[in-house]
């Protein structure tokens, strides 16, 4: 435990960090600060291998077996004090192993290391059943391709299934974080290891400090904090401090992420605001904001931002003052307490767990094994949590620079330079193989590397594959309210926007806008159109998940249209200035014919594109076979037409696809995107007179539309 000498000193140096912009820190410095991360063997872990009579039984007879079971490739050779495996092989199928799902509880919890994997429910995908009843279940030996794994172990009760538990065939690790011992998340011992990652971070990451460079970085205060009162480590009251009642303009505060879920959570109203600025009782407030309260007290702090009481929940202009500079909230904030286990606000940040059900099982002593076999959980590594589900939580979570995570099995470490968690608790700075960290560094890359015009295409092509990755990783996340959808966005587009010196047009960059438009929606669940104010030429129009393919690999890619103007619309959420609704685009007009339904099951619906010539009733057709994708459900009464957009290659060309909102004045709405592609290229292509195979693309055959 730190000495109260050494926290003041550490406050001291925090503020001092503060004054001096985010630098100054010495290597030397780094090198004596970073902690050594106690481990522990397996082993001293009660229970650590130890399988009850029923786990033994499936162990030996359906996953090990005797060698006359297995195929000619697999092979058990035993000596006196060795057991050599070369391969093994389950038998898939389903198996009897307890006689209720009580029995495996309660065999859990008597310390059967296998049971208590299997009994651990992964919140992401909660089980349908009770596993405390009488309730008779199976145990069912598959494969998951998804895995590296030889098969998997699943409960089966009635028609419900777990999420399984990986079998795996080679070596694992010795050691693993001593704080796993503990069965509660809020032990001492894990708070101390918490702290020890946020000292570290704070006085050696440099590049945690200067992520976000001047003029970017922002210095800026929240308009409203908690202040939480405690004795020792003791809560004891909490109360609203509004701007102007606070004591300094330099308060080192956190930052909570949560899931809201659907209960009635206590929050922030104008009827309440006078009353919280008394007293926020403890006794009114989710499990989630109490244990937020309690991390902030043990990690030596005393101010908090919560959204939910932070911000006047009924007051319209208030949340959307307030939204604009949530990213600037999570950005200054120390770091952000993150309720990842939790899918609502009574879930808590700390948890109760086994400490067997989250650690890797052997199947064979390790002493008398050369090669192991061993079971773990089968999450494949990088699974969202339900936190992770969560639009707002993307913003959330790239925009702090450092995350404690606390979820349901472990507490876990995240901030720019590093990854660190109980299991393995050194800060790793070389684990850029998680999707979440690689999104995070891809941000800040971008923050960091501003587009300039003498920049090789190829950079600009880099910088716009990250950013389209950012609003890919956005947009399949869930939201709760259509309106959100952009202010849960808002604060990434505003830094990438200034670092950028670029402006964006209803999330999408208005200096290129033609590749910009080409996004499509994840084609195998096309979605509703939200109901907001967004343009359907805009991602922020649909609901499902979007992309956008930049595919400036094609060195003889050719423009094929042109934004040329904006005409005039005021919505109110849009970034700093209201922007305008509509475009005007000129570009080649073809009518679509599409099969009316999809050719596969990924959303993609076989078409043909007719000429111009075609629909003046001309001899001389030209029929294009490709494919397109709708943004939303399809409608068989749609009267779809092609803007040729881009030609990648002379075979390869990509567009939008539209249907009329008002024919006469040539306005039209957005519906999908297209793709034609040929074997060689169509005869107008390499024809040279200009007469016989007319380029039906031309620049003779462009008309001018507006899209709304």
């Amino acid at each position: 435990m730190q000495s109260p000498m050494r926290t003041t000193q550490l406050e001291e140096d925090l503020r001092s960090y503060v004054k001096k912009g985010l630098h100054g820190f010495k290597s030397s410095a780094r090198k004596t600060l970073e902690p050594s991360l106690s481990k522990v063997a397996p082993t001293e872990i009660p229970g650590y291998g130890s399988l009850c009579k029923a786990c033994s039984e499936l162990v030996q007879t359906h996953i090990i077996g005797p060698t006359s079971d297995r195929d000619s490739n697999s092979k058990i050779k035993s000596t006196e004090r060795e057991i050599v495996i070369t391969k093994f092989k389950a038998d898939k199928g389903t198996f009897p192993h307890l006689d209720h799902l009580g029995a495996l509880r309660a065999s859990a919890q008597a310390g059967c290391h296998l049971c208590a994997l299997l009994d651990f429910a992964d919140p992401l995908y909660p089980s349908s059943y009770d596993t405390t009843t009488q309730t008779p279940y199976l145990v069912n030996i598959g494969t998951d391709v998804n895995l590296d794994s030889p098969g998997t172990l699943t409960i089966v009760a009635g028609k419900y299934s777990s999420n399984g538990v990986a079998l795996i065939n080679g070596k694992f690790k010795s050691y693993t974080g001593r704080t796993l011992r503990n069965a509660q998340t809020d032990a001492p011992e894990v708070s101390h290891l918490v702290k020890r990652w946020l000292r570290t971070c704070l006085e050696t990451h440099e590049g945690c400090h200067t992520c976000v460079q001047l003029p970017y970085k922002r210095p800026y205060v929240p308009t409203r904090l908690i202040k939480i009162k405690a004795i020792g480590n003791t809560l004891r009251s909490a109360k609203l401090l509004i701007e102007g009642s606070r004591p300094d303009s330099s308060n080192f505060y956190l930052t909570l992420s949560h899931c809201w879920g659907n209960g009635n959570i206590i929050r922030l109203t104008e009827s309440s605001l006078n009353a919280f600025q008394h007293e926020i009782p403890l006794s009114d407030l989710p499990k989630t904001f109490v244990d937020a309260f309690q991390i902030t007290v043990n990690l030596g702090y005393k101010y908090i931002w919560i959204d939910s009481l932070c911000i006047i929940q009924d007051c319209k202009e208030d949340w959307e003052r307030e939204a604009k500079a949530m990213g600037d909230v999570y950005q200054n904030s120390v770091c952000t307490i993150a309720a990842a286990g939790a899918s609502d606000s009574y879930g808590g940040c700390f948890a109760q767990r086994s400490a067997l059900g989250s650690m890797t099982c052997p199947l064979f002593p390790e002493k008398l094994a050369s090669r192991h076999i061993y079971a773990k959980q089968a999450r494949p590594k990088g699974a969202p949590t339900p936190l992770l589900s969560r639009a707002w939580v993307v913003q959330e979570r790239l925009l702090s620079v450092r995350t404690i995570s606390y979820g349901r099995d472990q507490v876990s470490w995240e901030c720019v330079e590093a990854r660190a968690s109980e299991r393995d608790p050194a800060m790793d700075k070389s684990q850029t193989t998680s999707p979440g960290l690689i999104l995070k560094r891809d941000f800040y890359d971008m923050l960091n590397e501003p587009l300039d015009k003498e920049q090789r295409e190829s950079t600009h092509a880099h910088r716009r594959y990250k950013w389209w990755s950012l609003v890919s990783a956005y947009t399949k996340c869930q939201m709760t309210y259509d309106s959100d959808k952009w202010a849960a966005f808002q604060g990434l587009g505003m830094y990438v926007s200034f670092a950028w010196g670029q402006k964006l047009l209803h999330g999408l960059w208005e200096h290129d806008l033609v590749q910009e438009l080409l996004w499509n929606v994840s084609s195998d669940r096309p979605q509703k159109r939200l109901a907001m104010e967004a343009p359907s030429w805009s991602w922020l129009s649909v609901s499902s998940e979007v992309f956008n393919v930049q595919r400036n690999h094609f060195s003889d890619s050719k423009i094929c249209a042109e934004v040329r103007k904006a005409a005039a619309s005021t919505p109110s959420w849009q970034l700093k200035e209201p922007r305008p609704a509509a475009l005007e685009i000129k570009a080649c007009f073809l009518r679509l014919a599409s099969e009316t339904f999809p050719s596969k099951s990924d959303g993609w619906y076989n078409c043909r594109l007719r000429d111009s010539k075609d629909r003046q009733g001309k001899s001389s057709m030209s029929k294009w076979n490709g494919r397109w994708t709708p943004d939303t459900i399809p409608n068989d009464a749609w009267e779809t037409y092609a803007v040729h957009m881009i030609s990648y290659t002379p075979q390869f060309q990509v567009g939008l696809v539209v249907v009329p909102v008002d024919r006469p004045n040539h306005v039209w709405r957005r519906v999908g995107f297209y793709e034609i592609f040929w074997d060689r290229a169509p005869a107008w292509v390499n024809d040279k007179t200009g007469s016989a195979h007319e380029n039906p693309c031309g620049d003779k055959y462009k008309t001018n539309i507006t899209l709304v």
